[in-house]
């Protein structure tokens, strides 16, 4: 390997390749065939190119699933509200506690 090929994978290794719009490029390789006719089966249901579908796909996986407990308070006094009835938070964190909830 000669010095200038050193240097660009030094360089790459650093940071990683960006095309022209900032976008980084990334190969998959071994895909299973059951998972990639299943990505192109959600792909195609959602109108979806294969690479947005498996962008779309890990960026859902990867996405913070948890509620903080004042979202989930009015969360659950909206509903309570819905159906005619009011919650007070504190019952509600009791319940949370509890299991109850």
């Amino acid at each position: 390997m000669n010095e200038s090929t050193a240097q660009l994978y030094s360089e790459l290794d650093e940071e990683p390749f960006r095309n022209q719009y900032g976008f980084v490029n990334v190969t998959l390789k071994e895909i299973p065939p059951e998972l990639h006719e299943q990505l192109k089966d959600a792909a195609a249901r959602s109108r979806r190119s294969l690479n947005h579908q498996i962008i779309y796909t890990l960026q859902s996986s990867l996405a913070s699933h948890q509620t903080s407990r004042d979202e989930l308070v009015t969360r659950i006094q909206q509903r309570r509200g819905r159906l005619g009835g009011f919650v007070e938070s504190a019952d509600v964190i009791e319940g949370i506690q509890d299991g109850r909830a």
